[in-house]
């Protein structure tokens, strides 16, 4: 069943640029269903919120669109001075994000193959 679009306008759309592999490796959350990313910021999503998100992995120029779920939420002014933001879960298991983000992090294919614009679908929002 499509969602209305009252229901995908009441979404909201983060941009995500994740600029080294070491970066996409300390912002992965493999402990989570499908794959999951933390994203550092101030959100004001609860948990159970579906969120768009827009990411740009390492070396790649296009921009990567996907459905998440909020599952973890680090509050800022956190104890022990974690970072505030949200763990987003990927919604579909046939997410290219995911699958781009998992073949990057276990080093299969070349960088080309987690940046090749014509397996990752289109999205206008």
């Amino acid at each position: 069943m499509a969602a209305s679009n009252k229901q995908l306008s009441s979404r909201s759309l983060f941009k995500l640029t994740i600029e080294s592999v070491a970066g996409l490796q300390s912002s992965y959350m493999p402990f989570v269903d499908n794959g999951g990313l933390f994203m550092p910021g101030t959100a004001k999503q609860r948990i159970g919120d579906e969120v768009f998100v827009m990411l740009r992995l390492p070396d790649c120029q296009e921009w990567l669109p996907s459905l998440a779920r909020v599952v973890w939420k680090t509050p800022e002014g956190a104890q022990n001075g974690l970072v505030a933001g949200i763990g987003v879960q990927f919604v579909n298991p046939d997410d290219s994000a995911s699958e781009k983000i998992q073949n990057m992090l276990s080093g299969l294919g070349s960088d080309q193959d987690h940046c090749d614009s014509e397996t990752a679908p289109s999205l206008t929002l």
